[in-house]
């Protein structure tokens, strides 16, 4: 997916035990609005535009980890706006157009959203933690607080008080339709304090798309802006982070987000999420590439479409359902259309095992090589947990690294991003956001295969089925980051 961000200024705080998507969608759910309790009106529904001449934070690989922070202002919200955090803030959950959710990050894989508390003596968003809670503050609704004297035009982002077992405030964006997004803004730290983290990731924080580690000794303003291809009801979280003991500071946040509505799919080349099936064809959401889900009943290629596949819990509730296949069960493709490896990529996916590994030497979960030209990438794991992630270049499968993993026979769901940047040269296995294996990949190597991707097996072959659980595989000709 695909968008962009713009600046976020927030300070949260948890209380009540909900879903993110318990919330309704019609801004209908807040409870007292924050202007109410504090006397101040709303935000007005559009905001000053800053002075200035605007940075270009762009980043042409979208490798956001290396985004280049400026001190200047953000654009203002462009193309189709979609949402900005501060202009939407209007004290309750879903914000002015029903897309906003202000969270508490528990650094699992679960939120809970803030409830209406008492934040250093302001009536805001609050959670848990260390007294003060983490908190979300619209300081234009508290222009006369000392902790927005700077940043009368921003939304705090404000953690708690210690570094670890805590919930850190977040911003989550649905995303409303498929589409190609600019996310822009900037932050900035308000006081002196600890190390912090500016982060914005997809889901959950495995999935990341942008972290800024930055000391709070200084308070630039630090800019950013990048590209997402996002589906409908992705969630776009931006959390502020304690990265060490000390103080914790509030962080200044404007964000802007916006949608090139001629842009979709963008660098996205396949997203299967599994909600949505016609007979069996699971809904494939990025591209012109379709695929049919099959069943090999003798071991020998002879398959039957599989029209009521295993469905089972995803990961977190949020993700709905997804695919368990058995050995012989595949997605394999329909359409002519093949994965684009001229530059970078990314190959992500949730997967688990709740019925132990596949029962064959190797079971693939992704795979597109062709096997007379070997190219292309791959994914499996064996029937003793040992994971290869895999890309091949040149003929007849000379040319290809390998990255080995041991994955943990506990049956529990984990996200995998295998990762090809080809200006450093390099093929990284991440497992759960953690870089665990990572090698060289010359910038000459050409792996563009002639093959559609296959999910459950390796293309026209027998031999290689996955045994095992899998959602939200999506493939990006972009490099995204381990963290």
């Amino acid at each position: 997916m695909v968008l962009r961000l713009i600046g976020v200024a927030a300070v949260l705080a948890c209380g009540c035990n909900q879903s993110l998507f318990d919330a309704n969608t019609d801004n209908t759910d807040g409870g007292i609005a924050i202007a109410d309790a504090m006397g101040a009106p709303d935000a007005p529904a559009d905001g000053p535009v800053p002075d200035g001449p605007v940075p270009d934070a762009s980043i042409p690989d979208a490798n956001v980890v290396d985004a280049v922070m400026v001190d200047a202002a953000p654009p203002a919200c462009a193309d189709s706006c979609e949402g900005q955090l501060v202009d939407d803030f209007n004290g309750a959950q879903g914000g002015a157009n029903g897309r906003w959710r202000y969270l508490s990050d528990q650094r699992t894989r679960t939120w809970t959203e803030m409830a209406l508390g008492v934040w250093n003596g302001i009536n805001t968003f609050v959670g848990g933690g260390t007294a003060p809670g983490p908190a979300v503050i619209s300081c234009p609704a508290n222009t006369g607080e000392l902790v927005c004297q700077n940043d009368v035009d921003a939304v705090l982002l404000a953690p708690a008080g210690e570094p670890v077992g805590y919930e850190d405030p977040a911003v989550a964006f649905i995303v409303p339709t498929d589409g190609l997004y600019t996310i822009s803004g900037d932050f900035r730290a308000t006081s002196v304090g600890a190390d912090h983290a500016f982060m914005i990731y997809r889901n959950t924080r495995e999935d990341v798309l942008f972290k800024q580690v930055f000391a709070t000794t200084t308070q630039p303003v630090r800019a950013y802006s990048f590209q997402v291809e996002a589906l409908a009801g992705d969630r776009l979280i931006t959390a502020a982070v304690m990265e060490n003991a000390g103080t914790a500071v509030p962080i200044a946040v404007k964000q802007y987000i916006s949608r090139d509505v001629a842009g979709f799919p963008g660098q996205c080349g396949m997203a299967l999420r599994f909600e949505a099936w016609t007979g069996a064809n699971p809904d494939q959401e990025c591209g012109a590439l379709s695929f049919t889900a099959r069943r090999d009943t003798t071991g020998n290629a002879d398959y039957v479409d599989l029209t009521s596949p295993e469905l089972i819990s995803s990961v977190i509730p949020e993700h709905g359902m997804a695919l368990s296949l058995r050995e012989g069960d595949y997605l394999r493709p329909d359409t002519s259309v093949v994965m684009d490896y001229s530059e970078d990529f990314t190959i992500q996916m949730w997967m688990s095992f709740p019925n132990g590994f596949p029962p064959l030497t190797r079971g693939y979960a992704f795979a597109d090589p062709n096997n007379d030209v070997s190219k292309g990438a791959s994914l499996s794991v064996s029937q003793t947990g040992v994971m290869w992630g895999e890309v091949f270049w040149g003929t007849g499968g000379s040319d290809y690294i390998t990255l080995i993993y041991n994955f943990p026979n506990d049956g529990a769901w984990r996200f995998v991003r295998l990762v090809r940047d080809k200006s450093a040269q390099t093929l990284s296995l991440c497992i759960d956001g953690a870089l665990v294996a990572q090698d060289t990949v010359p910038a000459a190597a050409d792996a563009q295969t002639d093959e559609q991707p296959e999910v459950g097996g390796w293309p026209n072959s027998s031999f290689s089925y996955w045994q095992g659980a899998v959602d939200d595989v999506r493939f990006f000709s972009r490099a995204l980051p381990c963290n």
